[in-house]
């Protein structure tokens, strides 16, 4: 069942069910070397966020949710996963 659960996270992946997360930052912070100041509302575009953090990540390839082994989901990798927004469900 691994092999589906990361078919599963790979067409999610490619397709997130939320094409952008809008938040707001709760403390001056720096995002993506910018300075932020705390109350400053952030739009992440999910969708073009989890192609381009990825090596091929045009492909579909739910290997790369597995471990080395293939018998189970790499919980490392599943914590990347911000399909939903951000942070696994």
């Amino acid at each position: 069942m691994p092999f589906i659960e990361a078919c599963a996270l790979e067409t999610l992946r490619l397709n997130p069910s939320v094409p952008v997360s809008i938040n707001r930052a709760l403390v001056d912070c720096e995002v993506a070397g910018k300075e932020v100041k705390a109350g400053t509302r952030l739009i992440f575009p999910i969708g073009q966020m989890m192609r381009e953090s990825y090596e091929e990540g045009e492909k579909f390839m739910p290997e790369r949710w597995l471990t080395p082994s293939g018998d189970s989901i790499d919980e490392e990798k599943q914590l990347e996963f911000i399909g939903f927004g951000f942070g696994p469900r």
